[in-house]
């Protein structure tokens, strides 16, 4: 919903800014007008009026829950493949939760 994101000097630098953020602009604060975690920007997302009243926004954060807890207790019950560290990972753990009915 028009987010973007910039890259900082090292290759691991990422900032998300909402929209109309600049992170150049003097007026602009790291973790109060942009954020340089996903985390940060759940937790933005989950307690701003704006954000969190948009039902887009509720359901990708419904989701997100939804996804990190059966990852984690797939990974408890060590059913969680270990071929899919990376590649494939989300679409097997969303297809996994669509068959559970999530």
């Amino acid at each position: 919903e028009g987010w973007t994101i910039e890259f900082g000097n090292r290759p691991c630098d990422k900032y998300f800014l909402p929209p109309g953020v600049e992170k150049s602009s003097s007026a602009s604060k790291s973790r109060r007008d942009y954020f340089d975690s996903v985390l940060q920007v759940f937790k933005f997302l989950e307690t701003d009026t704006i954000w969190s009243s948009k039902k887009s926004v509720s359901d990708a954060l419904t989701l997100y829950k939804e996804a990190f807890d059966f990852v984690d207790q797939s990974k408890k019950e060590k059913t969680f493949p270990k071929f899919l560290a990376t590649e494939g990972c989300t679409e097997w753990v969303l297809q996994k939760l669509k068959d559970q009915g999530s």
